[in-house]
This record gives structure tokens, sequence and C-alpha cells, in this order.
């Protein structure tokens, strides 16, 4: 049997939701001023991008292959030179 184990978070338990990996991570990289993540969501990511969706702060873009989201995250970033 798995046992699932949610940490709770200040803000999280204030607005009555359980702090997980991935929104604890979501949360930290807008502190920090990440605005964009490319990703390519496959099973292991899908909490990630789940807690992509919560986060007002950084806007997904969300790619159907790896290559084309890293191809796409460095021309933005070349973009913003």
């Amino acid at each position: 049997m798995t046992e699932t184990i949610t940490l709770t978070h200040p803000a999280a338990h204030a607005e009555g939701r359980a702090m997980n990996g991935a929104r604890s991570a979501v949360e930290t990289l807008a502190a920090t001023g990440v605005e964009v993540c490319f990703a390519n969501p496959g099973t292991s990511g899908m909490h990630f991008v789940s807690a992509l969706d919560h986060e007002a702060g950084i806007r997904p873009v969300l790619c159907l292959f790896e290559g084309v989201a890293t191809g796409a995250a460095d021309g933005y970033a070349r973009g913003l030179r």
C-alpha cells in the first residue's frame, strides 16, 4: 500500500488546499521571477503541469516533444536579449 504524504504550506493552509512538491516548486519559481515555463508533459510531469494551472504568475507553454520545448525555450530566451 502506498501512503500519500502532503505538506502544508501556511499560505496553502489558509486557502484550504494541501501543498505538494510540484506546487511548492512552482510557487518558488514564481517568487524568483520565472514568468514562462516550456513543458513537455508526460506521466511524471503531470503534477508539475497541474501546479502551473494554479499559479497566475507563470505562463505555461505546452509542447508535444522535448526537443520542441528546449528549442522554444532557447529561442524565447534569445529573443529577450
